[in-house]
């Protein structure tokens, strides 16, 4: 979207930590929302200012969405009039200027509303097409907040996703998908997906561009099993003489895996269930 693109050129930086924005205005989400909170914190190496917001009415609402902040993570209801509130409801057609980089309306049917912040001043946010369950949404909120929170970008954390099952093609990107909310702590965000072979287990790993990494940039995992460098943007498919190679790879340094259809953590894994 031409939007998108304007209101990333007229960023400026700012200092201070990453402002996230928590807000939950529907209880019965509130699994979500504990969730979330602490996939947000869990960055000993960035400095995160995480807010959490509870019942806001549609004048606290448009105040958090105006504000200047890195990214809102919403969690309620959101119905033809808008984003449902304490007080009635809020579109956000009626917000003039939001100060939000990036969002995820964690709500059914929120792609016009994504589109209208988009509008107004954001860059990039995950949105919905239609009704989604509770317990869908409550996974999927989860799923991506750890994924962001890694410094993959929007783009990348529906693309995992999806992969695992999670929202099915309910979410969608508006905006531009290439924003990340943090930065990797490694040079290039990726994701793993071990695949059984014959003679043990391999490794798909999957690139992805980012601010810091564009088109044309390359990475290296230095392993055995990946000692060269690869362009960004990409899969590549990594084969491991030995169990003990694998384990390597997945302890260079924390990143997702897709593993037996679930998403772990590399150095989670342990060497007995490959």
């Amino acid at each position: 979207m031409l939007s998108a693109f304007q209101n990333n050129i007229s960023q400026s930086p700012r200092d201070g930590p990453l402002e996230i924005e928590v807000i939950c205005n529907d209880s019965e989400m509130s699994k979500e929302l504990v969730s979330v909170h602490c996939a947000y914190r869990n960055r000993n190496d960035l400095p995160l200012d995480v807010t959490v917001h509870y019942d806001l009415t549609t004048d606290e609402l448009e105040k958090v969405f105006s504000r200047e902040s890195d990214f809102v993570h919403y969690i309620g209801h959101i119905d033809t009039d808008g984003f449902r509130c304490s007080d009635g409801t809020i579109s956000a057609a009626q917000i003039e200027t939001v100060g939000t980089k990036a969002f995820i309306l964690n709500a059914c049917r929120s792609y016009e509303q994504g589109l209208h912040l988009i509008e107004a001043g954001a860059i990039g946010g995950i949105v919905t097409f239609r009704e989604i369950e509770n317990s869908v949404a409550v996974n999927a909120g989860r799923t991506i907040a750890r994924l962001l929170n890694f410094g993959l970008p929007l783009y990348g954390a529906l693309h995992i996703l999806q992969k695992i099952g999670d929202g099915e093609q309910q979410y969608h990107i508006v905006g531009d998908g290439s924003l990340t909310v943090v930065q990797t702590s490694q040079g290039s965000p990726i994701a793993g997906t071990i695949t059984q072979a014959e003679d043990g287990n391999d490794m798909i790993v999957d690139s992805y561009l980012s601010p810091s990494k564009d088109r044309g940039s390359v990475y290296n995992l230095t392993t055995n099993m990946a000692e060269s460098y690869r362009l960004v943007f990409g899969k590549v498919s990594l084969q491991s003489e030995s169990t003990a190679d694998l384990v390597e790879l997945l302890n260079t340094e924390p990143f997702p895996v897709l593993f037996d259809g679930e998403l772990r953590w590399s150095t989670d894994i342990k060497t007995h269930e490959l």
